[in-house]
């Protein structure tokens, strides 16, 4: 008798796959989650990032069904947990919390061994905007103010920031497009720079919104980088809207804010769309939670939560495609002003 062919075989095989539904794709019948989630923290213990996952935390493990890890991977501004994100599996078991823009920062300066749109933002826990803010009983109320202040006595005025990061990069923008001649005075974090403003050493600052609600009883913002107004700096009005009168308009709405954001790889949305979006739905379920929303009202975080799918699963705003942008923005603009100081 003759033997079948190779050829012969290998289409028989073919045609039992397709009849029996056998292919070298993932199985239909996902059994996601099957162990534990591990979400990383790009910073060490006890930060804003830390403590906002540890609270999350309970109610993930009730929606998701498995235990939730997190830990801690401080380096390198995030960059060392999202290197560890990068090269593991794109199997939807590990995410990280990292803030944007300081991502990007480490991506454009750092050359790390993966693309920034290698991993992407699935959920974006808050926004913090920026504000240049000044003392209560200073003669400025709005951005308009120093403006004029600063073009009638340049090199007078100066204001302060914390080095490398959002403020500063807000600093250095306005002050390159608007032809603004006035002193960048960087401090280590954003409270040693409030504190140079309360202590008479420099004439304002950009600080972070809510970081600096502590202060609020001593400061007046003179504007928050947003389109929209920030419920703790209601007398701030939006720079967006501000600067129409300068014909000057910000890259993005809210330029340089800090987003809290839980990223994961693009490679697992692409490979496991189904998985991916039971992942945004447990995020979803869990910051819905009214003990979670009561936990946030006591810790004061409530103002700066948004708590949304970062990719427009859902018809919202996309932020990741936000952040793309704003990433160009600081690879050609930002970066290089840095280095000019």
């Amino acid at each position: 008798m003759k033997k079948p062919s190779i050829s012969l075989l290998l289409w028989c095989m073919t045609v039992l796959a397709g009849t029996w539904g056998f292919t070298s794709s993932p199985a239909v019948a996902d059994d996601y989650p099957d162990h534990s989630l591990r979400i990383v923290v790009g910073y060490g213990p006890g930060g804003g990032s830390d403590r906002t996952t540890r609270t999350l935390q309970k109610y993930l493990e009730k929606q998701f069904g498995k235990e939730v890890v997190v830990e801690n991977m401080a380096g390198a501004g995030g960059l060392v947990a999202q290197t560890a994100l990068a090269r593991s599996k794109a199997d939807g078991y590990m995410l990280t919390n990292i803030n944007f823009p300081a991502f990007a920062y480490g991506v454009v300066m750092q050359k790390p061994p993966f693309t920034f749109k290698d991993l992407i933002p699935m959920w974006v826990e808050v926004c913090d905007p920026i504000i240049l803010a000044v003392k209560k009983e200073s003669p400025w109320n709005d951005f308009a103010d120093f403006v004029k202040a600063v073009k009638d006595a340049p090199g007078k005025y100066s204001v302060s920031v914390a080095s490398m990061g959002g403020q500063h990069a807000n600093a250095l923008w306005l002050r390159k497009n608007l032809g603004l001649d006035y002193k960048i005075v960087p401090y280590n974090s954003g409270g040693e720079a409030a504190s140079a403003l309360l202590g008479g050493h420099v004439d304002a600052v950009f600080g972070d919104a809510v970081s600096r609600a502590d202060m609020r009883d001593l400061l007046k913002s003179l504007a928050v980088v947003d389109d929209k107004p920030n419920p703790i700096w209601p007398e701030g009005k939006p720079l967006y809207e501000q600067l129409e009168q300068f014909k000057v308009e910000l890259p993005v709405k809210a330029f340089q804010a800090r987003f809290g954001a839980y990223w994961i790889k693009a490679e697992f949305k692409e490979k496991y769309p189904d998985r991916y979006k039971k992942l945004v739905d447990v995020f979803k379920a869990a910051t819905s939670d009214p003990e979670y929303k009561e936990m946030a009202e006591k810790s004061g975080i409530t103002p700066s939560l948004l708590n949304v799918e970062g990719t427009g699963l859902d018809g919202g705003f996309n932020y990741q495609a936000s952040f793309e942008k704003e990433y160009s923005v600081i690879e050609s603009d930002i970066v290089p002003l840095f280095e000019q100081k």
